[in-house]
């Protein structure tokens, strides 16, 4: 049943009740952009909260249908994409980008799909190479062409680890060629669709995404609109929406189904190299193995106006997902909380030694 913006599963009434209370807490009293939360086990909701707005004029409340803006929880949709030509023969992970981009630098040209999927391709930041004048938004072509005159790699490709959106940019642009149409159109027809995902998109410019948050900045007494800035409309580093039934969609297929699937598995249990600690990185989600061999995935999304993170108990087929369209902790805590009321903060915890949310800002900041 759903009561005031939540929903209890049977049963667990009381218990359920205690977290939503300790939810309700951390948000502001009005009109304030919001979160959304979920658990979810065999593709069936345990739980789930909603608070706040989608638009704060006119009042438009959050609920399991508002569509977020994924920032890079969307790389595993990217990656999905890559890994669909791959599984029917088209590309392998090996294959150089040079065969598919022109005018590339040698160094550049030799980096190849499963380095960019790693993010061990040394490959430069976009995001540093952008004009400081620049007004338009950058696309993924304009990636590709902003590395093209760099030509510049931090590292010998495939010798460690350093997180890159530019690669996964790259990475949609490389569906597109190998696809042969748009990369917004083959992830809906060949990923969304046949999940019976219907709402959800990769955002164009001219996307009409229903049911849609708008990003915002929370202050003291008021939240500034900020729902797009110039780095906002890359599709392959950050572009899905995706609604928390969305997800919940998404993610069970992914459990019931790929994850189940020893190769599509194995790709998450012994990648080349170790990120930190004890966690790997492929096909766009984090992961680590507990001390029983059950396999752990997750990732979390940055981006103006908005945070979002995610986590899959590949062994439970169990997910959680929170996401806000307001750009400050609120997403962090929210999670933790509901990790701790079901019993898997712990994990990372002991793990990682730190909040796993903490731990990932550390990672794509390079420390």
């Amino acid at each position: 049943m759903f009561l005031f913006g939540y929903f209890l599963m049977s049963g667990h009434g009381q218990e359920y009740a205690v977290l939503t209370d300790s939810l309700k807490k951390m948000l502001s009293v009005g009109n304030h952009p919001g979160v959304a939360a979920m658990v979810a086990k065999d593709g069936e909701v345990l739980y789930a909260f909603y608070d706040g707005q989608a638009l704060l004029h006119p009042k438009t409340d959050i609920d399991g249908n508002t569509r977020f803006r994924m920032a890079s929880v969307s790389k595993q949709v990217t990656a999905r994409a890559v890994y669909a030509l791959i599984e029917a023969g088209r590309i392998r992970f090996d294959t150089r980008i040079g065969d598919y981009f022109d005018g590339l630098p040698a160094r550049l040209a030799a980096i190849q799909v499963g380095h960019l999927l790693q993010h061990t391709s040394g490959i430069s930041d976009y995001e540093n190479l952008i004009p400081p004048d620049q007004t338009e938004q950058i696309l993924d072509a304009d990636v590709l062409d902003l590395i093209r005159r760099a030509g510049d790699l931090y590292f010998e490709p495939g010798s460690r680890f350093r997180y890159s959106n530019t690669g996964y940019c790259l990475l949609a642009l490389l569906v597109e060629k190998v696809g042969g149409k748009r990369f917004d159109s083959f992830v809906k027809e060949h990923l969304f669709l046949p999940r019976g995902i219907n709402g959800a998109v990769v955002a164009t410019p001219s996307s009409n995404i229903v049911d849609r948050a708008f990003g915002y900045h929370p202050g003291a007494s008021s939240s500034a609109f900020a729902d797009q800035s110039v780095t906002s409309a890359t599709q392959g580093d950050g572009g899905v929406y995706f609604s928390s039934l969305d997800f919940l969609t998404w993610s069970s297929s992914m459990l019931a189904h790929e994850l189940q699937t020893p190769a599509f598995r194995e790709l998450f249990v012994n990648p080349d190299l170790l990120v930190k600690d004890v966690a790997h990185y492929h096909l766009g989600l984090f992961s680590l193995v507990d001390q029983q061999g059950g396999l752990h995935l997750f990732h979390s999304g940055e981006s103006t106006g908005f945070r979002n993170v995610v986590y899959y108990d590949v062994e439970n087929r169990m997910t959680v997902s929170v996401f806000s369209n307001r750009d400050d902790d609120l997403a962090a805590t929210v999670f933790d909380c509901v990790m701790t009321a079901f019993g898997k903060k712990k994990l990372f915890d002991d793990r990682l030694k730190q909040s796993v949310v903490l731990w990932l800002s550390k990672v794509y900041q390079g420390e």
